[in-house]
């Protein structure tokens, strides 16, 4: 089965002994210790030690009795088994993270974009509850207008340039030299030649906020924020048209 080895047996001491039962407690169990070992890449003796291991004949020895017989020491043992789990733990954490970047870029994405977003106050439902006292000093719940969409149910999103400089570098557009940033490349519908940043943002906000300049007049958008400090000073000025009362959504 193991050769020579079958089923021979080494004299081990009592401390050698107690320090492996130790460990293989430690680290979960004998099961648990051999799965882990044997996705490693290990040498020939640890080899021979995880194959007798998991050899049934051997299930009455001691493992202080199995790493005498394949001549490996505690220390050994203990630096291959965290050195399995790392590895272990770099395979799982990939997988994972490869599994959820479709859905990271894809949110980055949109924060990049300007636009209406449901609004997080009241969840698209235009009021909230809020407690008041009446005249006579009694409490109640009342719905009143959201406070944050003024009742709109949605509020209008203007990202800021690092949201645009993640999203412009996942995109492949931005590349880092040195201190800086400096642009390799631009969508097509830019329609622009190679440039520096703040050319690439121009061009950006000509895109993503030419909707709300059309409708409400080049004054509404200023740097990252709407005119006025928020989408709601501008809404509520009325439409181009002359309409009071901000938008009809």
């Amino acid at each position: 089965m193991m050769g020579s080895l079958a089923r021979e047996r080494r004299r081990v001491h009592p401390a050698q002994s107690l320090a492996f039962s130790q460990l293989e407690t430690e680290l979960g169990g004998r099961t648990r210790l051999a799965m882990t070992l044997l996705g490693a890449d290990l040498p020939k003796h640890l080899q021979q030690f995880v194959g007798i291991l998991v050899d049934p004949a051997y299930d009455d020895y001691q493992l202080a009795e199995i790493a005498e017989l394949a001549a490996v020491t505690l220390n050994e043992l203990q630096k291959v088994f965290v050195d399995a789990r790392k590895m272990h733990g770099i395979v799982v954490a990939t997988d994972r993270i490869v599994t959820a970047a479709p859905d990271v870029a894809a949110a980055v994405m949109a924060d990049a974009q300007a636009g209406w977003r449901l609004c997080v106050e009241c969840l698209g439902a235009r009021v909230v509850v809020k407690v008041e006292r009446d005249a006579s000093g009694r409490e109640g719940e009342v719905q009143v207008d959201c406070p944050l969409c003024r009742g709109r149910g949605e509020v209008y999103h203007v990202p800021d340039h690092d949201t645009q400089k993640t999203a412009l570098k996942l995109a492949g557009l931005l590349v880092e030299k040195g201190p800086g940033v400096s642009v390799t490349t631009i969508a097509a519908s830019l329609s622009r030649q190679a440039g520096d940043y703040d050319a690439v943002v121009s061009a950006l906000d000509d895109v993503l906020y030419g909707d709300v300049r059309a409708r409400f007049g080049a004054h509404a958008l200023a740097g990252d924020a709407l005119a006025g400090g928020s989408p709601d000073d501008v809404l509520a000025d009325g439409d181009p048209d002359g309409s009071p009362g901000g938008v009809d959504r």
